[in-house]
């Protein structure tokens, strides 16, 4: 044996596990983008009554527009427009506001897992081009790289995001490990196959992820639950 995991992908969230603190432009890119694509006036109440956690932007965005009173094919035909808006909109004000800071361990993390040869990728609810930008302010630049994983862009469910992540790895399920802080992570790594390990580093105490593989107080012991599922 030469140490390595050949086959297993760890599939990493952001927001609450790889990076702390509220994504206010994120956000606001959101809403903004719905005023300027549906001319639907929404505001940040109107984002947290959709419980947006763990959920994709996809997802985020329907359900704001239902609330809206917005019709169904409409919302749908907008959404291709409104994702490319979200994007402007968010690098347009990212500046303006602050910034989420990574995990204290996100990288010795990440490094933990490639030393022990597993591969890694992202699985989030953002839109791709805000995902990555999200990380190179925090510092975590270049950890992943685009076009690999799964994005709140791609499917509105989120296990179908860890489907196309999986995908694009050429990965079976029973080879993918999802690292997330959500229960909506977990849900979503049981929708598709795969173990799940939650991290209790965003708004979800370890009683909320008992529905986990295991939970971790960080993203090391996480990467270490991932290297050797036996020693937890």
């Amino acid at each position: 044996m030469d140490g390595t995991l050949p086959g297993v992908i760890a599939l990493v969230d952001i927001d609450g596990t790889l990076l702390h603190g509220r994504p206010v432009a994120h956000g606001l890119g959101l809403v903004l983008a719905m005023r300027d694509v549906y001319g639907v006036h929404a505001g940040e109440a109107d984002l947290v009554a959709v419980s947006p956690g763990g959920r994709t932007d996809l997802e985020i965005g329907l359900r704001m527009l239902t609330a809206a009173g917005v019709p169904e094919a409409d919302a749908v035909a907008g959404l291709a427009e409104w994702c490319e808006r979200t994007v402007a909109r968010y690098l347009e004000i990212a500046g303006d506001h602050p910034v989420p800071s990574a995990a204290a361990d996100a990288r010795d993390a990440m490094d933990l897992l490639a030393a022990a040869g597993v591969r890694t990728a992202l699985v989030t609810g953002n839109l791709e081009e805000i995902a990555h930008h999200k990380l190179e302010l925090a510092g975590l630049g270049g950890i992943f790289r685009r076009g690999e994983g799964g994005y709140g862009g791609d499917a509105v469910e989120r296990a179908e995001v860890v489907r196309i992540a999986l995908a694009r790895a050429g990965a079976a399920p029973a080879d993918g490990v999802i690292i997330g802080d959500t229960p909506r992570d977990i849900a979503a790594a049981r929708g598709a196959g795969c173990r799940v390990v939650a991290v209790t580093t965003g708004a979800f105490p370890a009683d909320a992820l008992r529905g986990a593989d295991v939970v971790a107080a960080n993203l090391t012991q996480a990467a270490r639950s991932v290297i050797d599922p036996e020693s937890q």
